[in-house]
């Protein structure tokens, strides 16, 4: 390196903002519920059934104040934690039908 040249510049990376898990729930009328996990959390079951749904469910209820969860035909993908034991049970207890996924569908298949 000669003496004319200019020093050269040292480039840092900036620490990127943390990044956020979401559960969102839609109905044809429009956004339910958005549901964050807690920072460096695993999507599991438990935290499905245990913390998730039953925030969607009563944000559901509220919006239809006459008829609750009755008649709530719910959908979500074939991910573990939708299809576990501790989630259809209380999907059970709540008296909500689970609609089916369509088998080798691209779309909706995990």
């Amino acid at each position: 390196m000669s003496t004319t040249d200019p020093r050269s510049t040292k480039i840092h990376r900036t620490k990127s903002a943390r990044k956020r898990m979401v559960a969102i729930f839609f109905m044809k009328s429009g956004l339910i519920k958005s549901v964050q996990l807690e920072t460096d959390a695993t999507v599991n079951s438990s935290w499905y059934a245990n913390t998730c749904l039953p925030q969607v469910f009563k944000a559901v209820s509220e919006r239809r104040e006459e008829r609750g969860l009755r008649g709530l035909i719910f959908h979500d993908d074939n991910v573990r934690p939708h299809r576990a034991w501790i989630t259809n049970e209380f999907l059970l207890e709540n008296h909500v039908e689970q609609y089916p996924n369509p088998p080798y569908s691209p779309d909706l298949s995990s």
